[in-house]
């Protein structure tokens, strides 16, 4: 995979949650007539973003090389909250006008709530937060029996 001189590439392999990529909540994501970006649209990495290589793998198809991006010059943000747990926290905690305590402990509830209010669908990596800390109390529950 071609990279530029100028493109800060980290050698470290990144852990990756799922959805986390900057550039899905990226307004040039889909590469639209007002909103361009290279990589979207020929792959072609962009001058002065900080990525790390990474594989994405494809279950039996052939996997594909891309990067995860953390930072890129292009970033025009898309929706409300980043693809991180700890700004769409911030961001519901103010949208249901709660302290982010509050919301952080009833997260899942939160999160059925504001969709119940606002009828509007949130994205599916919102609700995996919740599905993570579940199955990491009931690991360190069975590791104490």
């Amino acid at each position: 995979m071609a990279t530029t001189t100028t493109t800060e590439i980290t050698t470290k392999k990144p852990k990756i949650p799922p959805l986390s990529q900057l550039c899905w909540n990226c307004k040039r994501a889909v590469n639209s007539e007002n909103f361009k970006c290279p990589w979207a649209d020929k792959g072609i990495p962009i001058k002065g973003w900080t990525a790390a290589p990474n594989t994405v793998k494809q279950g039996g198809r052939k996997d594909i090389d891309t990067y995860y991006v953390t930072n890129c010059p292009l970033y025009v943000q898309d929706k409300p909250w980043g693809c991180d747990y700890s700004t769409a926290l911030i961001w519901l905690a103010k949208e249901l006008n709660y302290s982010v305590a509050y919301v952080r402990r009833n997260y899942q509830r939160m999160l059925n709530l504001y969709e119940e209010i606002y009828d509007k669908k949130l994205p599916l990596w919102m609700f995996e937060k919740e599905y993570e800390t579940d199955s990491k109390k009931s690991s360190v529950q069975r590791r104490k029996k």
